[in-house]
């Protein structure tokens, strides 16, 4: 007589026996596959442990356990915003800054999410505080204060508890971005005022301009050796000295968002509808990736692995080879 062994797929319960004989259960999340054209990515953040945390429209956080192979959401429920910041902080609390969303033409603001971990792919949420601002830009500073960019200005937060109020200097300026060197000193990038830098942790600011042919910042990146890149809506520059001066460095034509690098010297940068670029001379030559066309590279990150993820207008794609050729990440899953 032959056995017949029968499979049994049971998605949603996680049976483990405890110490006292019993059985314990627990649901777990039921995820599907989402398409391409549903998935865009604004905001990489990762943790202490290598992980890695992609924010997206409806308000979707994702998580990859496997260096970017695959994602899976992490929030219970779609929103009518989109992520526009992630900041993992040391008590493994993940912050989520939402950009004011909604459709049909009527806005509203979602503030500022706590996640904390339950399992790895079930995180609690809590609603931090309401608030009316735009949130653009998260940072924790080396002083261990939370920085926040709004279309206000800045909010400085202590860690335990956090509350937006009250702007910590730029007031009535919109701020696009926030960047930190690893001596301390806190940028700001702002819509139409160019660069701000403090180096009292956001208490005073100071405005920087000379050489910034273009006031609107998109995005900024600082190398470990100090020198600061400046994406903007026509191109991108760069600063040796602290922020002080600026030279432009290439991609004139284009809407630089988003700036990461490899090392001192092999630059990538993110473009609006036009993909990735490459330079390994400081910005004096750029070589267009296989990633180009009429895509948005909105944020960009380097893996522990020295991978490199770019998270656009179509999905998340990775790069193994320094930017030069992607795959797009099929492997992304929501909640039901």
């Amino acid at each position: 007589m032959k056995a017949i062994i029968v499979l049994l797929y049971i998605p949603l319960l996680l049976a483990n026996i405890n110490c006292s004989g019993t059985i314990s259960k627990k649901v777990l999340p039921m995820y599907r596959s989402i398409a391409t054209d549903e998935i865009s990515v604004y905001a990489f953040t990762h943790d202490s442990r290598g992980r890695l945390f992609a924010g997206g429209k409806w308000g979707r956080v994702f998580i990859s356990t496997d260096d970017g192979q695959r994602w899976y959401q992490v929030n219970s429920s779609a929103k009518d915003t989109r992520v526009s910041a992630l900041l993992f902080l040391p008590d493994t609390v993940l912050l989520v800054g939402m950009h004011l969303g909604g459709i049909f033409g009527e806005f509203t603001s979602d503030g500022i999410w706590a996640l904390r971990e339950q399992t790895t792919t079930v995180w609690s949420e809590t609603f931090v505080q309401p608030t009316e601002l735009r949130i653009t830009s998260l940072l924790l500073s080396n002083s261990r204060s939370i920085l926040v960019g709004t279309d206000q200005g800045v909010i400085r937060s202590s860690l335990q508890p956090i509350t937006l109020s009250g702007i910590q200097g730029i007031a009535n300026k919109w701020i696009t971005c926030l960047a930190q060197s690893e001596r301390g000193t806190i940028l700001a990038g702002t819509f139409d005022d160019a660069t701000f830098i403090s180096t009292d942790n956001g208490t005073s600011w100071i405005n920087s301009v000379r050489g910034l042919t273009r006031p609107k910042i998109i995005c900024l990146a600082v190398q470990p050796d100090g020198t600061i890149y400046a994406g903007t809506d026509r191109g991108a520059f760069m600063s040796n000295d602290g922020a002080q001066s600026w030279s432009q460095i290439g991609l004139d034509t284009l809407n630089v968002e988003s700036i990461t690098f490899i090392g001192n010297w092999h630059i990538i940068a993110g473009t609006k509808s036009a993909g990735v670029f490459l330079t390994n001379d400081q910005g004096k030559t750029w070589v267009r990736s296989a990633l180009s066309g009429q895509v948005d590279v909105w944020c960009l990150m380097v893996t522990e692995t020295g991978a490199v993820l770019a998270g656009t207008s179509q999905g998340i794609f990775r790069s193994d080879d320094l930017g030069k050729n992607w795959n797009l990440i099929d492997n992304v899953f929501i909640k039901e």
